[in-house]
C-alpha cells in the first residue's frame, strides 16, 4: 500500500500512548474484539500488529480475516481506523516485544494521566499471551469526534 497518510495516522496515536482495539469477524460475520499492545511498520510496508492470543476465537478470526485497527489517543480522543487483511499471523519477534513494551508504557502513562488510575491496577489487564498479525492495509478513516468522524484519511477535504 502506498504510504498516503493512512499508516502514520494510527502509528502517531500508538507512540503517543493511544489505545488500539483490534475488530475480526468469523466466516459467518459474528464480530469480535481484542485489544492491540503495539504496532509497527515493517520493511515491505505493512502494520504488524501485536495483539493478545488469550482468546482461541480471535486467534481463529485472525488466521485469515480482514481487520479493523482503531487506535484512540486517551488524552485527546483523536483517533483513526485502518482496515486491510491479515496475511500473516506470527510469534512476535524482538522488534515486535520493544514496540508493543513502550506503546504499553506510554498508553498506561495517558491513563494515569487522564483517569488517575495507579499502575499497578491497569498492568491486569496484560494479555498473559501475544501474537503478531501482519496486515495489507486497505483504507483508513478518521474517527476523531466531530464534523471529520468517518472522512477517508488521506483524503482531500
Amino acid at each position: 500500500m502506498p504510504d498516503d497518510g493512512l499508516i502514520p495516522a494510527l502509528s502517531c496515536l500508538m507512540h503517543e500512548g493511544g489505545g488500539l482495539l483490534v475488530g475480526t469477524a468469523d466466516a459467518e460475520g459474528v464480530p469480535r474484539g481484542t485489544r492491540g499492545w503495539g504496532l509497527r511498520l515493517d520493511a515491505d510496508g505493512r502494520l504488524r500488529v501485536t495483539v493478545s492470543a488469550d482468546d482461541p476465537a480471535i486467534v481463529e478470526n485472525l488466521t485469515d480475516g480482514v481487520v479493523a485497527l482503531t487506535a484512540a489517543d486517551v488524552r485527546t480522543l483523536r483517533s483513526a481506523q485502518l482496515k486491510g487483511r491479515v496475511v500473516a499471523v506470527e510469534e512476535p519477534d524482538e522488534d515486535d516485544t520493544t514496540t508493543a513494551e513502550n506503546q504499553v508504557a506510554a498508553f498506561f502513562q495517558g491513563i494515569v494521566e487522564t483517569d488517575g488510575h495507579d499502575m499497578a491496577v491497569l498492568q491486569h489487564i496484560l494479555p498473559t499471551r501475544r501474537l503478531t498479525i501482519v496486515v495489507d492495509v486497505a483504507s483508513g478513516f478518521d474517527q476523531t469526534p466531530g464534523p471529520t468522524a468517518g472522512d477517508e484519511l488521506g483524503a482531500a477535504r
